[in-house]
């Protein structure tokens, strides 16, 4: 089984946060991602 790194979130704004969030410092907890979008 091979394995791939996501790539890093292009994100302007984020909510509950006071700092931009990576995934590389979220690594090894668990992430729920929740996307909205304006159309």
């Amino acid at each position: 089984m091979t394995t791939a790194v996501a790539p890093e979130l292009s994100v302007s704004e984020w909510l509950n946060s006071d700092t931009p969030l990576t995934l590389s410092g979220l690594r090894g907890r668990p992430v729920l991602l929740h996307v909205l979008s304006e159309t």
